[in-house]
């Protein structure tokens, strides 16, 4: 089940909408990182700051965790 983290606007002017899968949402619930760190690296993909293009339409993006950075 994916759970809603909310959204960004869009380039299109719409909103557009983050979801994370439950699995992600278990892992990530145990690093401490919040839905707005979420949107803040989502936000940062839209602009084209990306951490690593893997291929096929996915990336590497890292998330700044509270007190140690990027």
């Amino acid at each position: 089940m994916n759970r809603p983290c909310g959204g960004l606007p869009s380039r299109q002017g719409e909103t557009m909408k983050i979801y994370a899968t439950a699995a992600f949402s278990k892992l990530v619930g145990k690093q401490d990182v919040s839905d707005d760190d979420l949107r803040e690296a989502v936000a940062r993909a839209e602009r084209n700051q990306i951490d690593g293009p893997l291929g096929g339409h996915l990336i590497k993006q890292r998330i700044a965790r509270q007190g140690r950075g990027r």
